[in-house]
């Protein structure tokens, strides 16, 4: 049994994960390498679900992420990442919205939404990010709106105020990463 302390033992896993939350995200969103056939055949017999699928590979990249979250939203945006909210490495659920440049982990902080959360979901939705729900600590129903990095009016480099625009009817919690 090691005498670390469980978080210091978990920051290495955790890394690998967002790394590979964060290949799989852009495979997705890139469209990816074509599907191979499994079974050799050609690729005109294979159904259309064999065709749909994509090849990711995980790989550990040569930066690091400035400092470490977990539980966080992601969502693909010109060739880079939209990193929301999470939980830092104190357990405190994060506020930020974060821009990662994947080929070199450049990350910046673009805006705060108005309520921190983890374990949330998310979308582009209306060239907007919509957060639902998630942790903060309890679970939330809140819904908010923050616009996207770069969209008219809010500049390049400028930072974005999120805000809450409803409620789901009931609290959300996206327990699929737990």
């Amino acid at each position: 049994m090691s005498t670390r302390p469980r978080r210091a033992r978990l920051r290495r896993p955790i890394a690998l994960l967002v790394v590979a939350s964060c290949a799989a995200t852009f495979a997705a969103c890139s469209g990816g390498a074509p599907a191979r056939s499994l079974s050799g055949t050609r690729a005109s017999a294979r159904s259309t679900a064999a065709r749909s699928q994509l090849a990711v590979a995980a790989s550990l990249e040569p930066w690091r992420l400035q400092a470490p979250v977990s539980r966080e939203t992601l969502e693909p945006a010109s060739g880079e990442l939209l990193v929301v909210g999470g939980l830092t490495a104190s357990g405190v659920s994060s506020n930020g919205l974060f821009v990662l440049d994947p080929t070199d982990g450049a990350l910046a902080l673009r805006g705060v939404l108005a309520d921190p959360v983890h374990d949330a979901g998310s979308a582009v939705l209306g060239g907007r990010l919509v957060i639902f729900g998630g942790g903060s600590p309890d679970t939330v129903a809140t819904v908010q709106a923050i616009a996207l990095p770069g969209s008219p009016g809010t500049g390049s480099t400028g930072s974005i105020t999120g805000t809450v625009i409803g409620a789901l009817p009931q609290p959300f919690l996206n327990t699929d990463q737990e």
